[in-house]
């Protein structure tokens, strides 16, 4: 099978992310999804948790029941990290990378 029979490529993260928004609201799997509607299947997810090119702004603030020196940061309901100023800034990179999507 050719590339060429997956369907055509998602342009760009606009399309991609009105495609991935319809696809979740449908409850079908991807790559069925796709093939109804003439699209390549690995183009769409591909762009399945590329973070927008927005800025987003997350609340940080003093943890109330934690030391001195521990911080929070907030990133929707419920979704929250917490840590003190030992932190390894890559680690914390890599877990705002992973929740941006949520």
């Amino acid at each position: 099978m050719s590339t060429t029979d997956l369907g055509r490529k998602v342009r760009d993260q606009a399309e991609a992310a009105v495609l991935l928004a319809e696809w979740e609201q449908s409850g079908e799997l991807v790559s069925l999804w796709c093939r109804e509607r003439g699209i390549n299947w690995r183009s769409l997810v591909a762009y399945k948790g590329v973070p927008d090119a927005q800025p987003r702004f997350v609340e940080v603030t003093v943890a109330p029941t934690a030391a001195p020196g521990m911080y929070r940061v907030v990133l929707g309901d419920g979704v929250a990290i917490e840590l003190d100023d030992h932190f390894q800034e890559a680690t914390l990179d890599r877990l705002l990378r992973v929740l941006a999507p949520c």
